[in-house]
């Protein structure tokens, strides 16, 4: 699904497995300051917690367990989805997917990704570039856990 990001800054779009997915990674990124809204107008939870005295129960609730262990739990979707941010209308996020898949060479990529995070935008906030940083984070994360597991003579 795609999903709009909700904050003041330049429109931004993005996809992501659940609506689950798409609030963990709109809460982590925005800080309780960005909400989403799905692109086919069906109805989800928006996680702008900003002015709420405590959110953590609230959103806890919603996620099924604690925000740690559903980062954990969900490292694969979670990566999959900050990498997915780009800036742009949703025809614009459109082109900029297949653009995305079309480039094979990881450097090319990479490239094609700054040059577009740097055009796109309008302000000095760097909301996507914070998310592509954070799909790096749960990208390591996940190996991290994995190796874990392998190491552990108990499971």
């Amino acid at each position: 699904m795609i999903y709009e990001l909700i904050q003041p800054s330049d429109p931004i779009h993005f996809q992501a497995e659940s609506d689950k997915i798409a609030y963990f990674c709109a809460l982590i990124l925005g800080d309780g300051r960005a909400g989403i809204k799905r692109t086919d107008n069906a109805e989800c939870e928006s996680p702008f917690w900003a002015f709420h005295p405590d959110p953590i129960p609230i959103i806890e609730t919603y996620l099924g367990g604690t925000i740690d262990n559903f980062g954990d739990q969900n490292c694969a979707e979670i990566a999959a989805c900050f990498s997915s941010f780009a800036y742009g209308s949703l025809s614009e996020y459109r082109t900029f997917c297949e653009a995305v898949e079309a480039i094979t060479d990881a450097e090319n990529l990479k490239a094609f990704k700054a040059l577009h995070e740097d055009k796109s935008r309008s302000s000095m906030s760097k909301w996507v570039l914070g998310a592509w940083q954070y799909a790096e984070y749960f990208k390591k994360r996940e190996n991290e856990l994995a190796t874990s597991r392998n190491n552990n003579p108990l499971t």
